[in-house]
């Protein structure tokens, strides 16, 4: 072993070790730098060719050396947290947002931290604009799996759109055991009108207003029920809502089957009307049993008022005795979409 590689190896040991401390100190100062990924060192040891071992002269021991590689976790998820910003995004699993230079070369980032320039186009600190696909009228018309068509996503003519509701599913179990009650009945809208059970349900106007309806349902004959609904707004007063201040939305008949007390054949399974200052809405009853015993009318099963689906994902307007849960939609002519979410979803 000569004084050379005795040197060698100890400035290559030593520079190793510098890599090391230098990857610290990077993951130290960017510990809150968004999309920022831990590097790590690893170390290879080189082995110089020695002798064959033949003999005391031909063995000559030859010092070897470590190379470092750092290693970046890019596949590594990280951390979320919030921000004050509407405009800052993150990724949960794989994948990277689209993002230009200014010379207009697509590159690919982590870091979700964005603002409106002057012209509402989001950019990041560095000064890349993110791209996108536009959606008009709900349609893309690019491929998610290029480059092509992309162009800067823009927040500046975002606006809220108000979506009613246009279905839902209505499904109780109306008791076979109730008392056929007698005229007249809600669909006469008198003072004296009875009925056997009454539940509401939440719909949304075309202005994104809640309108409760209310859904009566009378026992007219056996196997025979009628379903009548009202907008609540015009009930008489609480507890005695009759007469309403406008005639019933909708009125309808069904008939079970005493077999089974399925609906049968003739029956109608669905009943149709139109909101208050909002969209037709039909509430499909195919799934309305007739069974018995029963003396009150349960929790409904399966009760929602449903929006028509708009350019963007959003909740269904759920029609419960609790609030429903819904969010508002970002929507209009031009709505964008990032190559990344188009990659994960499609």
């Amino acid at each position: 072993m000569s004084i050379y590689g005795m040197m060698r190896t100890s400035i290559s040991g030593m520079a190793a070790q510098a890599f090391r401390l230098t990857t610290v100190s990077d993951n130290i100062a960017n510990s809150d730098t968004d999309g920022y990924k831990r590097a790590g060192a690893e170390f290879t040891s080189l082995v110089a060719p020695g002798g064959n071992g033949s003999s005391s002269t031909a063995s000559l021991y030859e010092s070897g050396s470590v190379i470092p590689h750092v290693r970046q976790t890019i596949s590594d998820q990280g951390t979320f947290r919030f921000t004050g910003s509407s405009t800052d995004l993150a990724l949960d699993g794989d994948g990277f947002f689209v993002v230009k230079n200014e010379a207009d070369t697509p590159l690919l980032t982590r870091a979700g931290s964005f603002v409106p320039d002057g012209n509402g186009d989001l950019y990041n600190s560095a000064g890349l604009y993110l791209q996108g696909y536009p959606i008009t009228n709900g349609q893309i018309p690019n491929v998610a799996n290029g480059y092509g068509g992309l162009e800067n996503v823009n927040v500046a003519s975002i606006d809220l759109v108000a979506v009613p509701s246009t279905s839902g599913t209505f499904a109780v179990n109306l008791p076979a055991g109730a008392t056929v009650v007698p005229a007249p009945l809600p669909s006469a809208n008198t003072a004296a009108s009875t009925y056997s059970q009454k539940t509401s349900m939440t719909t949304f106007d075309n202005l994104d207003n809640s309108r409760v309806v209310d859904i009566y349902m009378s026992k007219s004959a056996s196997n025979t029920w009628e379903v009548t609904v009202y907008d609540q707004a015009g009930a008489a007063a609480v507890g005695a809502p009759f007469p309403y201040a406008s005639p019933a939305l909708a009125t309808t008949t069904l008939s079970f089957s005493p077999t089974d007390g399925k609906l049968t054949g003739a029956s109608p399974t669905s009943i149709a009307f139109t909101i208050p200052g909002g969209s037709p809405l039909t509430l499909d009853m195919t799934g309305q049993p007739n069974w018995a015993p029963a003396s009150s009318l349960p929790m409904p099963r399966s009760m929602a008022a449903r929006r028509r689906q708009s350019t963007t994902s959003k909740s269904a307007a759920t029609a419960h005795s609790t609030p429903p849960t819904r969010t508002a939609p970002f929507a209009q002519s031009t709505v964008y979409r990032s190559l990344l979410s188009q990659v994960l979803t499609n």
